[in-house]
Formats: structure tokens, C-alpha cells, sequence
């Protein structure tokens, strides 16, 4: 294996001196996901020569590449916003004919970065500078899956109606031909479910299935999501059967680990119905795809069918099932807390702030250098020394922002 990657750098790197840097960009992008490490080493070194070289589109592509092998592949989410943040900040100055859409996948993907982080005002504000430069693109495929994350980031904050306005905009430029249709019509479903508007939350999702190349997975999907909506109005006959359509729908799918959630949730509204013991055939059934995870409504099933056991008189079991309920959540809130160190760790608004603060410092040093007044020695040789200055802070900037945010971990 190390043999085969020495051949494909060897042979990239001789391919390199033949190819201009848009061939070599498109060459390392090919390596990325099979050979992360590799495509890394030959984007750091076309950045070294992009920046030597002042060639804007190798500075800014490359930044995206390392971007996203530090986003995507290693989970280093600091990292790769400083290299998004970076590449914007000469993308912004750039000239070349891609650079508007380089620019809007550049501001979406900080968006993303900064929504998973629960920056939420940079998560808008990086969405919306990628709309405004989507606007200028010749199709509209980029502006709707912008529309659409950003619908997803309204949620989060609660912010329902914003996001069903953008919800139902999207809706209204698409067609059931395409999944987008599923997809607009099912996550407004969920808006509307969680605002409390459950019949208007019915009709999205029966919207959804008239997507003509519907799976059965998201039939499935689908079909639950309208027997919660019957649920919450109170519609338990309607709501059953819905679950259970969704249950046999569910049967034919080859990960049965979706069942957990029908049976879970058709048990809980049997349980209000007081039929207690049909209600625990149901929690058992759910139990079998209890998938472990650190979801919380997966070890729901604990508390509520502990519930149902101290109703029907099983003291010892329904004992157990409380004792299990309270581990997992135990496990549960530590966690969160470790979830929330590394929010803390990942500190968006401090990281984007501390970029902005050294780019500025950098820009008042070089002009300083640059303007003052030449008090002795020679014009030239200070000339040189602020053009072989302002080379190396573009290269030290980076550095600089890594080193910041390491010693910012090893404090935290």
C-alpha cells in the first residue's frame, strides 16, 4: 500500500509540472476521498507555490480542499473553518470566471459548520452571503439547497413560520418528478407538526407521496409521520392505523432498526387508551430494535414501559426497567456534557472572531510598512523588504490561527 501511494504522489507530482494549477486542483480533488492524507501533502504544497506565485484560484481552491479534508474526513471543524475563512478572503478578491459559485459553496459550507456548532447568527449570516452570490448563478439548484439547510436552521431556533415561508416558496418551484418534492414536503411536514399546526401537518406529507418514484423506506417514513400528526390531534383510530400501515411497510425494509419508532410511539397512544397490556406487547416488540444509541427516545422505552409493568403489578420488572431508564440517562446527561466541551472547544463565534482580529493586525502592520515615511537607507531595499513581508504573512496567517487554536484547547 505505501508503495502505491508513493507511485500515485510520484506520479502526480511529475503530472503537476505539465499541468496548469486548474488540471492539478482537479487531479488532487480526484484523491480525496480515497486518499485523504495524499490529496492533503500535494494541496499544501500547490498553496506554497499559489501563494508564491500570487495565483488566486490555487490559493482559494486548495484552502477549499484542505477545508473540507479537515471538515468532512477528519472532523476537525476548526480547522477546516479557518481554511473556509481563509479561501474566502481571497475568493472575495478574486477574478476568475468560477469564482462566484466557488464563493457560494465556500459561505454554505461555514453555515453548516457553524449550525452543527449552534453558532446560529453566523449560520444565518454565512447562509444568506451564499444567497446572495447563488442569485448570480445561472440555475437555481444552488439558491434551493441553501433555501432549504437554511429552513432547517430557522427549525433549530424554533422559528417555525420563517421557515415554513421558505419551505412553502420551495415547494412551489418544484415538481413531483423530482426528490427535492419529498424532501421540501416532508421536512414541512415536520415544521408544521412542531409549530402545532398537525392538520396542515397531514396534508404536507400527503403532498409528499405524490413523489412518483417514492421508496419504500420513504413511504414509510412518511406514513408514520402522519400517524404522529392524527396522534396529537386526538384521531387514535386514524393514528393506529397509520402506525400500523407504517409498522408493515416498515417489515419490508432491510434495516428494521425504523420499527423501534412505530411500535415505541403506537404503544404510548394504546397506553393513553388504557389498554395497558396490549400497550406492553407493543414496548416489547420496540425493545427488539432498541438500537443503543445515545438517543434520548430510544431509552424512553425504559420509563414507559416501566409505566405499564407498575400498572399491570409486575413490581420486580417494572423495578428493573425504572433501574434501566435511569442509567441511561445518567449516561445520557454526561453525554451532554461532553457534547457541550466540545461545543466549547469548537468555539465558533471566538475562532471567527480571532481570524478576523489577526487578519486585521497583519493588513495594519504591511501598511503601516508600507506608507511611512522612508527616514534612511535605501528606497529600494525597504520596497523589497515589504513586498518579501507581505509573502510571508500569507503564509504565517494560517499557521498563526492553528497555533491560536491549539494553545485555545490545551487551555480549555
Amino acid at each position: 500500500m505505501k508503495i502505491f501511494l508513493t507511485l500515485i504522489l510520484l506520479f502526480t507530482a511529475l503530472l503537476n509540472h505539465a499541468n496548469p494549477v486548474k488540471e492539478r486542483v482537479e487531479s488532487i480533488s480526484q484523491l480525496i476521498d480515497s486518499y485523504p492524507d495524499s490529496a492533503y501533502s500535494l494541496a499544501i504544497n500547490l498553496l506554497d507555490e499559489s501563494i508564491e506565485e500570487g495565483d488566486d484560484y490555487g490559493i482559494v481552491q486548495t484552502n477549499f480542499i484542505l477545508a473540507y479534508v479537515h471538515g468532512n474526513i477528519k472532523a476537525e471543524y476548526g480547522k477546516a473553518i479557518i481554511y473556509y475563512l481563509e479561501a474566502i478572503r481571497y475568493a472575495e478578491k478574486a477574478r476568475y470566471p468560477e469564482v462566484g459559485k466557488t464563493l457560494t459553496s465556500l459561505y454554505k459550507n461555514c453555515g453548516v459548520i457553524f449550525r452543527k456548532f449552534k453558532s446560529y447568527d453566523l449560520a444565518e449570516e454565512y447562509y444568506n452571503k451564499a444567497l446572495s452570490y447563488a442569485s448570480m448563478l445561472p440555475n437555481d439548484s444552488e439558491t434551493h439547497s441553501i433555501n432549504f439547510n437554511k429552513a432547517g436552521l430557522l427549525m433549530d431556533q424554533k422559528r417555525y413560520d420563517e421557515a415554513i415561508e421558505i419551505l412553502s416558496d420551495l415547494i412551489s418551484k418544484s415538481d413531483n418528478t423530482s426528490k427535492n418534492f419529498w424532501k421540501y414536503n416532508n421536512r414541512l411536514g415536520i415544521a408544521y407538526f412542531e409549530a402545532g399546526y398537525y392538520e396542515l401537518s397531514i396534508e404536507a406529507h400527503l403532498n409528499s407521496l405524490v413523489f412518483d418514484k417514492l421508496s419504500n423506506e420513504l413511504d414509510a417514513y412518511t406514513t408514520h409521520n402522519i400517524g404522529r400528526s392524527y396522534a396529537a390531534l386526538g384521531r387514535s383510530e386514524e393514528a393506529i392505523a397509520h402506525f400500523n400501515d407504517a409498522i408493515e411497510k416498515k417489515k419490508l425494509l432491510e434495516d428494521k432498526s425504523p420499527l423501534f419508532s412505530s411500535y415505541k410511539e403506537l404503544g404510548e397512544l394504546i397506553y393513553k387508551e388504557g389498554q395497558v397490556k396490549q400497550s406492553l406487547a407493543y414496548f416489547n416488540m420496540a425493545e427488539k430494535y432498541l438500537d443503543k444509541t445515545q438517543d434520548i427516545s430510544q431509552f424512553e422505552l425504559f420509563k414507559v414501559k416501566a409505566n405499564a409493568l407498575f400498572d399491570l403489578k409486575d413490581f420486580n420488572q417494572s423495578k428493573k426497567y425504572e433501574d434501566l431508564y435511569s442509567s441511561a440517562l445518567n449516561e445520557y446527561l454526561i453525554t451532554q456534557e461532553q457534547i457541550q466541551e466540545t461545543d466549547r472547544r469548537y468555539n465558533m463565534d471566538l475562532i471567527t472572531k480571532r481570524y478576523f482580529d489577526e487578519v486585521e493586525k497583519q493588513e495594519r502592520i504591511a501598511s503601516i510598512l508600507f506608507y511611512s515615511k522612508l527616514t534612511s537607507g535605501s528606497l529600494l531595499a525597504v520596497l523589497l523588504l515589504v513586498i518579501g513581508y507581505n509573502r510571508y504573512e500569507r503564509v504565517r496567517l494560517r499557521r498563526t490561527i492553528t497555533r491560536e487554536l491549539a494553545a485555545y484547547r490545551m487551555v480549555d
